[in-house]
């Protein structure tokens, strides 16, 4: 999230003369912070977003959200293994069965940076969206990607379209 110094010292109840973290920063800068379970954390100056997207996390993976978003992964793997429309290309299929098979075990494992998820996971997803654009089934695969952006944020307060 980017505010403005003094906006965020009004809504934190911060004096901006107090010693605190934003006496160095500029009136009129932006600065970035994450709210974790640990409260509010300033990102680095000079490190922007990449921060966030270098974070790793840890969630358990027999949760109910997360196993419905595997099911969901899988579910959208068999759609595109059993999608016989003429206009689909045999080597795109291949591929995007082998970016869901990876997808899948990055999700599974339960563990990953949050990059690995946006690019090894949502990629996937919305290129097998994109793969089955004349099916019925690309609406799951949105749904599916907006499931995930939902998990992150919930568990972690981290917003992937920021990223």
């Amino acid at each position: 999230m980017s505010v403005k110094k003094a906006f965020a010292s009004r809504v934190m109840n911060l004096s901006i003369d107090d010693g605190s973290i934003f006496d160095r920063l500029e009136e009129d800068g932006e600065f970035y912070f994450s709210l974790g379970a640990d409260g509010f954390e300033l990102l680095q100056e000079g490190r922007d977003l990449a921060v966030a997207s270098d974070r790793f996390v840890t969630f358990d993976h027999n949760s109910a959200d997360a196993v419905d978003i595997s099911r969901g992964i899988a579910e959208l793997l068999d759609d595109v293994r059993g999608a016989n429309d003429a206009e689909l290309d045999p080597a795109d299929r291949s591929r995007v069965i082998a970016q869901l098979e990876a997808a899948n075990k990055i999700w599974n494992a339960g563990s990953f940076r949050i990059l690995q998820l946006k690019v090894g996971v949502l990629l996937a997803i919305s290129d097998a969206g994109y793969f089955l654009k004349s099916t019925s089934k690309a609406v799951a695969a949105a749904l599916l990607t907006d499931a995930i952006k939902a998990f992150v944020k919930s568990k972690f307060s981290i917003d992937l379209d920021a990223l």
